[in-house]
């Protein structure tokens, strides 16, 4: 950001975004986040597509239904079914899904946001939210810690998640393959900066579920996961492919599903859809079988990181992102994709998806 002598400028005036308007891209750099855009809303689930730019994206995915004349009638259904399920980036003050007008970052509507961080300075909220979040791992021993530190420093889908809001009105959230509960301790870390003022202006508010649960398969992990975060996050120590899921408002899979072969990866798809009520939430991070040399590079280092956990060489049963799209909508899901790997090396996609 460059800054001039003198005078300092008037802040530009928002401008509020009508139905007819449709959202602009977010101009962003390859490999980041930045910067945010108050104007922006996010792109709808329906809308099948990524916005060229958005997330580092370079290039379009198409929906995934075979009838693309049909899709119109798709959208309208899954809009008639959940009309204001879907997060959206707005713009401060303005109301949620529900209706209510939300105050400003910290309850209020107006000041309590340092200026570093109401001028896009992720550094400085980064800092904030990763000792907030890391702290608890400090019990569960210094391997622990370290990993939450690296692990939340680097891998973008953290941020992307409170940036754009994703979590944010599901009470009830369920974290399959938690591993040591990272997501658990990352959601508690953004409600305690933005419950004490340290928020970005234009980032929607931090999600505040009502109730984290996890389900992992490591024991090891298991254990640390309930060191760091106690009693407040039921973290279950059973495999996905037979565990009681329950019900949940919003499920969330991150780098998961390759390690099970495809009839079950479609069978917890499916029990997934049940547990969660219409217009209910799931994000699927996946790697992207046509991604080419990125993709490869990160199943090498997926064998690598399972051979140093002792488990031997494993099969990886990966798709690319148009077949997972196509078996998310065989399961029940209407979705869209957003590239998740900027600054790695990796070819990772979110899949954003609606129980319809």
């Amino acid at each position: 950001m460059h800054r001039r002598t003198g005078a300092t400028p008037a802040p530009p005036r928002a401008r509020s975004i009508t139905a007819t308007e449709p959202p602009r891209p977010v101009p962003l750099k390859t490999g980041s986040l930045q910067p945010s855009n108050p104007d922006v809303q996010l792109i709808p689930a329906e809308s099948g597509n990524i916005a060229e730019g958005r997330f580092g994206a370079t290039r379009i995915l198409n929906p995934s239904y075979s009838d693309r004349a049909a899709w119109p009638k798709q959208v309208g259904l899954a809009r008639r079914m959940a009309p204001d399920t879907l997060p959206r980036l707005r713009q401060r003050g303005t109301s949620d899904a529900r209706g209510v007008l939300e105050p400003g970052p910290g309850g209020r509507d107006g000041d309590g946001v340092t200026s570093a961080v109401a001028n896009s300075d992720w550094g400085s909220l980064r800092g904030v939210l990763l000792d907030q979040a890391c702290e608890p791992y400090r019990q569960a021993g210094r391997f622990a810690y370290y990993f939450a530190r690296g692990k939340l420093r680097a891998d973008p889908v953290f941020r992307a998640i409170l940036e754009l809001g994703l979590l944010r009105g599901y009470p009830r959230i369920l974290d399959l393959g938690c591993g040591q509960g990272l997501l658990a301790a990352w959601l508690r870390a953004a409600a305690h900066c933005y419950e004490r003022g340290t928020w970005p202006r234009a980032w929607p508010p931090a999600p505040r579920p009502q109730s984290m649960r996890g389900i992992e398969l490591r024991a090891r992990e298991v254990e640390r996961a309930r060191r760091a975060l106690g009693p407040g996050c039921e973290v279950v120590h059973a495999d996905i492919r037979s565990a009681e899921f329950g019900s949940a408002d919003a499920v969330v899979i991150l780098d998961v599903l390759h390690y099970i072969p495809a009839p079950s990866q479609r069978e917890v798809l499916q029990r997934v859809r049940a547990a969660l009520p219409r217009g209910g939430l799931l994000l699927l991070r996946v790697g992207d079988a046509d991604a080419g040399l990125r993709f490869h590079f990160a199943q090498w280092v997926d064998k690598a990181v399972m051979l140093t956990h002792g488990q031997g060489l494993v099969d990886l049963h990966c798709r690319s992102i148009e077949q997972w799209r196509e078996l998310l909508g065989e399961c029940g899901f209407d979705s869209r994709a957003e590239p998740m790997s900027h600054g790695t090396p990796f070819a990772n996609v979110l899949l954003i998806a609606l129980a319809i």
